[in-house]
């Protein structure tokens, strides 16, 4: 039995054919099969991200162009009210429960029938609750003002793929249950969102108003439905974004232990003794990564996406799959070899090799998914 802990160093550039091509077949079989892996995941991620902005464009650039129709559409006689969204707050997002909440106010304006209540006469778009609030109509150098405050719990199905690094558009679209030959909404252009405005998570990277006909729900409406289903609608979508790593660390915590300990394996394989444990120490890693994976399911919706949380870990799991082969094939050199110098040279470059595809991993998958 040849002594583990005896320093001699091999000088794998004059090593016998046997022994390079042992090394080589070994550590390019692992290279290969995570390469392949991080390219795929990462093209993945990387193609949902652009969809989410392609999404973003798709529905405010064409609503923004049907709302340019709309607005040449023959209106007349209709009282032309402009209208704004506020947004002062929005807080509990679950994604596992399909939902949010959000605050602020809308408000009216229009010259002409002192009568008309746009106010009174809107109804909210996907929500499960509303609680709306209409102040009083006051006048001022001729034009009528009116507003009303909603605090609203929104339904809406979120895109898990990419999660905890996702993105998300939110919004809320109000409708008048008024058409549009008595009244027709326009976008005053004064949206917004308040400046002090925590959203848990997130940051908003963009938002956007438009004023557009009801039937315009869906892009593709037909004529026929457009008059059939003409009532004015006015919609607020934000972009959010996730703001920091913070749970996305908090859902691979458990991976770093494991990594560790996958790593202290193949250090202590290689260089102290032979490791007769090598079975116990290989299903506590699997049980990290398996835990790991359950604190991110409980942050999702059930059925889980397979998106970055699940990549991540199966990515985990070929790490510490090549951890355990190199322990096993240092074990197995030790017992047949009396070359001490090609085992600790196998077991310490797999180990940097490993340790490198490691990090390299963990930060290109996280990158690729999200939006900045």
């Amino acid at each position: 039995m040849p002594n583990a802990n005896k320093k001699e160093k091999f000088d794998f550039k004059h090593a016998s054919p046997d022994k390079k091509k042992h090394f080589w077949r070994f550590a390019l079989c692992f290279v290969v099969i995570a390469s392949a892996f991080l390219i795929i995941t990462c093209v993945l991620m990387i193609n949902d991200k652009n969809a989410a902005e392609d999404e973003w464009d798709q529905i405010t650039d064409g609503l923004v162009k049907y709302s340019k129709d709309d607005a040449a559409a023959n209106t007349e006689g209709a009282v032309q009210v402009s209208t704004g969204v506020y947004i002062d707050n929005i807080n509990t997002i679950s994604i596992r429960n399909y939902s949010y909440d959000i605050q602020g106010v809308v408000w009216f304006r229009w010259r002409g029938d002192e009568n008309l209540n746009p106010a009174g006469n809107i109804q909210f778009y996907n929500c499960s609750k509303q609680q709306v609030t209409v102040t009083n109509k006051e006048q001022e150098n001729g034009v009528n003002l009116q507003a009303a405050k909603f605090s609203l719990t929104m339904v809406q199905e979120f895109d898990t793929r990419r999660f905890p690094l996702e993105s998300a558009i939110l919004g809320i679209t109000y409708f008048s249950t008024l058409p549009r030959s008595t009244m027709d909404l326009v976008d005053d252009g004064k949206s917004s969102m308040g400046p002090e405005i925590t959203i848990p998570g997130y940051s908003c990277r963009d938002h956007k108003a438009i004023a557009y006909d009801s039937a315009r729900q869906n892009l593709y409406s037909s004529e026929a439905s457009m008059k059939a289903n003409s009532n004015p609608t006015m919609s607020f979508f934000m972009l959010l974004n996730r703001n920091s790593l913070g749970l996305y660390i908090k859902t691979v915590i458990a991976l770093f232990i494991t990594f560790l300990w996958s790593f202290l394996l193949v250090y202590v394989s290689a260089n102290l003794w032979r490791i007769v444990i090598l079975l116990t120490a290989f299903s506590g890693s699997i049980f990290g990564i398996v835990s790991n994976i359950m604190v991110g399911a409980n942050l999702l919706p059930d059925p889980l996406d397979i998106g970055l949380v699940v990549l991540v870990n199966t990515y985990a799991i070929i790490i510490v799959m090549a951890s355990s082969l190199t322990v096993m094939t240092t074990n197995h050199l030790y017992e047949k070899t009396e070359d001490a110098a090609y085992t600790a040279f196998f077991g310490n470059t797999m180990l940097k090799i490993i340790i490198a595809f490691t990090v390299l991993g963990n930060l290109v998958m996280p990158l690729s998914a999200y939006l900045f």
